[in-house]
């Protein structure tokens, strides 16, 4: 029974890896993306790229969803950064609040 119960635990951390390590690698694409972006800002919809590995197209929506974390941290970092810049003093809240529209919008893009 206990070697039932270790097999298990065994097959459920390899889900678990392979779900964050997709969910990784498109978050790390994500931000590239928005590196690449024009100084304007992503008016357009961000193409989503091919995985490096094989195992990221077993996990397309892991790897979307990272990558859209990736936009949205980005753009969280920039519009904090310009609201600092500024010496507006937004609050944080507003700048999370312009990031999840954004992470909303893309989303809804794809």
């Amino acid at each position: 029974m206990t070697v039932i119960i270790g097999i298990l635990a065994l097959i459920g951390l390899a889900v678990v890896g392979a779900v964050g390590w997709a969910f990784a690698h498109g978050m790390r694409d994500g931000l590239a993306q928005w590196r690449e972006a024009p100084p304007g800002g992503t008016s357009q919809p961000v193409p989503v790229g091919e995985p490096p590995l094989s195992l990221s197209a077993a996990l397309p929506s892991s790897y979307q969803a990272g990558q859209i974390a990736g936009e949205v941290a980005a753009s969280w970092h920039s519009a904090h950064q310009a609201a600092k810049a500024a010496g507006a003093g937004a609050p944080a809240s507003s700048s999370w609040a312009a990031a999840l529209a954004l992470g909303s919008e893309l989303s809804q893009q794809r």
